[in-house]
């Protein structure tokens, strides 16, 4: 995986979030406290917007929420782990406690969809899944995506 897209220090453990907004507040700030995106309040909103159209939970507790918003610079992957489990309307029904968050920039359709299909097919390995739900070490976490092929 490319530095540029995914870094160790786009990892975070939060320990407030407690519902799916706040938890959208979480990577929104991560994004913009690391450059990312250039207004963190567009960005909130286009994660909220998008979620309206489908929802980002996947299964086993890992969502991919993400914006293709002008206000994302480029596209980056963040992974935040929740100490608390979040109602996210997610496919299976189950709560998230690791999302995946994405900014993509208006222009970036071919690089988001890239991203979305590896880490989609990335979810369908239990070993893959299970690393990120049990991971408490920022550096194997990094591992765990860093592994992914872009």
């Amino acid at each position: 995986m490319d530095k540029s897209v995914f870094d160790r220090h786009h990892i975070q453990f939060d320990t407030e979030a407690k519902t799916q907004k706040e938890a959208f507040r979480v990577i929104a700030h991560a994004a913009y406290e690391a450059g990312f995106v250039k207004d963190e309040n567009a960005y909130f909103e286009g994660m909220c917007e998008r979620e309206k159209e489908a929802t980002t939970g996947f299964q086993d507790g890992i969502a991919i929420p993400h914006s293709k918003h002008a206000t994302c610079i480029k596209p980056v992957i963040f992974l935040v782990k929740f100490e608390h489990p979040i109602a996210w309307n997610a496919l299976d029904g189950k709560p998230v406690q690791v999302a995946l968050g994405l900014t993509i920039p208006e222009d970036g359709g071919d690089v988001h969809l890239r991203i979305l299909s590896k880490l989609a097919r990335k979810m369908i390995s239990e070993e893959f899944r299970t690393a990120l739900k049990t991971g408490t070490d920022v550096d194997a976490l990094y591992e765990v995506i860093a592994a992914v092929e872009l």
